[in-house]
């Protein structure tokens, strides 16, 4: 997938800011419970799952909303 069709990201990954790109949303459930994560691709390939608060797209970036 060509990265220009991905939005750019910073996440909170444990104590440092990383940059990344959005690819989707997940949604795990077993029995009652549903947890949303977002499946972000960090700068240096790897995929990883963040929960959604610790995610900040830069590309319509706010300066009220900062991680």
């Amino acid at each position: 997938m060509n990265k220009k069709n991905l939005r750019p990201v910073i996440v909170l990954d444990g104590d440092e800011v990383s940059k990344g790109y959005f690819h989707r949303y997940a949604v795990y459930q077993r029995n009652y419970t549903t947890i949303t994560y977002a499946l972000i691709e960090l700068e240096d390939g790897q995929l990883k799952y963040f929960d959604p608060e610790l995610v900040q797209f830069t590309d319509r970036y706010s300066s009220n909303n900062s991680l």
